[in-house]
């Protein structure tokens, strides 16, 4: 499987409790980019079929709703991944997560019982994404192939943002919680690398459980971009706009882009494709980054201004 595989790109994706009706029908109020409901971890075994109905009520309600609709399954295993599927693979939903995704084998059977439920529910096959969460040492190790393992890949998740006691920090045996980075920046931007050498552009951050801390919440963003991450999942509606923000090109961003591009057009005018901008070489390759940026913020309807249109020789790696 060769290339780069296209996907919406979103900045925020609000995590929500399945059972919780009423936070999932105020989510679109908060302005997030995709809605994850959970199924797995949040919700009491005794509270599973009452939120798979409520997750499909709330699906029916959101159906053709221009932001995106993601549920967070049980694992294979669980005995319930099974009953999830049967209740959510409807229209109106965009993509499900695999808790706990180990290894290609786990994606590749949800991906032949997805296929089978679109056919026999006349819906478009293969529409539905995968989003493989890896939260253990075994998923992590095995992400390159896991991403590689079904087309339905687009985007992938990191692990949380911090050792806070969740099942990764359990797999590896940190037990004492920690803020440092370091200790899973490994981790976290080893998934990143595998994820994009497969073709896996969109890249999901986790997230701190702390609730209040929005500038603990700006700077694990801002890490998590920093390291290849395109988007955060969010676990308070608070963490929206921060998200949202940091995420987003900022003002300075556009405007070095489109003077960049503009520069290089006027370079290869006057017969050169390498240019002084600014104190600094400036060539085909700082061209391309800066024009994802401006297509990037053209995407979240942000004004770039007059940029000069001219093509640029792609550069494009094969998975």
């Amino acid at each position: 499987m060769n290339g780069t595989r296209t996907a919406p790109a979103y900045r925020s994706m609000l995590w929500i409790p399945g059972n919780r009706k009423d936070w999932m029908l105020k989510a679109p109020k908060f302005g997030p980019d995709a809605h994850v409901y959970d199924l797995e971890d949040s919700v009491p075994i005794e509270e599973k079929d009452n939120a798979r109905a409520a997750v499909q009520a709330v699906l029916t309600e959101f159906a053709g709703q221009p932001f995106g609709k993601f549920i967070r399954l049980n694992a294979w295993d669980s005995g319930d991944l099974l009953k999830d599927l049967l209740a959510v693979v409807q229209v109106g939903l965009d993509g499900v997560m695999l808790a706990k995704t180990e290894s290609p084998t786990d994606i590749l059977a949800l991906d032949r019982v997805l296929s089978d439920l679109e056919r026999s529910r006349g819906l478009e096959v293969g529409k539905i994404e995968i989003v493989p969460i890896c939260e253990t040492a075994k998923g992590v190790y095995y992400q390159h192939e896991i991403c590689l393992s079904s087309s339905r890949v687009r985007r992938t998740g990191m692990m949380a943002a911090e050792t806070n006691g969740a099942d990764m920090a359990r797999s590896v045996g940190i037990y004492e919680a920690s803020d440092d980075p370091r200790e899973v920046l490994y981790m976290t931007g080893r998934i990143s690398l595998e994820a994009r050498a497969a073709g896996v552009e969109q890249v999901i951050a986790g997230m701190t459980t702390k609730l209040d801390d929005l500038d603990l919440i700006r700077t694990l963003a801002l890490r998590a971009k920093r390291i290849g991450a395109t988007c955060c999942v969010v676990v308070h509606p608070s963490h929206v706009a921060v998200c949202n923000e940091v995420f987003s090109p900022g003002e300075n961003e556009i405007r070095e882009a489109r003077e960049m591009v503009n520069a290089l057009s006027a370079g290869i005018a006057n017969g050169t494709s390498a240019v002084r901008h600014e104190g600094r070489l400036l060539d085909y390759a700082h061209v391309r980054v800066a024009q994802d940026v401006l297509t990037q913020a053209r995407r979240y309807g942000m004004d770039v201004g007059e940029v000069a249109d001219i093509d640029i020789p792609s550069y494009t790696t094969q998975g």
